[in-house]
């Protein structure tokens, strides 16, 4: 028997009372130890909680980051996806200009018809440009992005 056990009374309501007597008898302990037991359990219970609230709030954060991320990522190559198709058709413009310059007849002087063939080619080569250098600067920009909420996240 320990006595280094200080006494303690203990004031209760009836039905709490019989709760801890049915769990104590069921468990095979007296009231006392089912109460230390239950005191015990509420400490351990009480720490995994908090640790849960904690790393909980950090996974929020994490999903809402990686959700921001990805909402942006999928924005943009929806724009680059867009770009690259506007780009392919202007290829095929292109070559189709070309083809039609090369096939017209070849006089030395420029015909009005061969002037607006290179002038519809200058146009379709630089919308074409335009559309690399726009898909350039998204990436850019993404690539920004990212490390800004790679250097957040530290």
């Amino acid at each position: 028997m320990q006595t280094d056990i200080a006494p303690f009374g203990l004031r209760m309501q009836a039905p709490l009372k019989e709760k801890i007597k049915e769990a104590a008898e069921k468990n095979g302990r007296s009231m006392n130890a089912e109460i230390i037991y239950r005191l015990e359990e509420y400490d351990k219970l009480s720490a995994a909680l908090d640790f849960a609230m904690i790393n909980g709030d950090r996974a929020h954060q994490f999903a809402r980051t990686a959700s921001t991320a990805l909402t942006k990522v999928v924005e943009e190559s929806t724009e680059i996806t867009n770009q690259w198709v506007d780009l392919a058709r202007n290829q095929e413009e292109m070559a189709q200009l070309f083809n039609n310059f090369v096939e017209s007849d070849n006089n030395a002087k420029m015909s009005d018809e061969k002037y607006e063939i290179v002038v519809k080619f200058a146009e379709k080569f630089k919308r074409t440009y335009d559309n690399i250098t726009k898909t350039r600067e998204i990436i850019e920009k993404y690539h920004d992005i990212t490390e800004e909420d790679a250097t957040e996240e530290k």
